[in-house]
């Protein structure tokens, strides 16, 4: 018997962030290339 993990939407997993668990805004330093923020 193979028991396969269920899918779960984005919405199932965003339920799961309260403000007491979600990080703050992380720096990445200067662009270097052509990326746009």
């Amino acid at each position: 018997m193979v028991i396969l993990p269920q899918k779960k939407s984005l919405d199932d997993m965003l339920a799961f962030v309260t403000p007491d668990n979600i990080h703050s805004e992380i720096s990445t330093g200067y662009a270097t290339g052509k990326e746009e923020w």
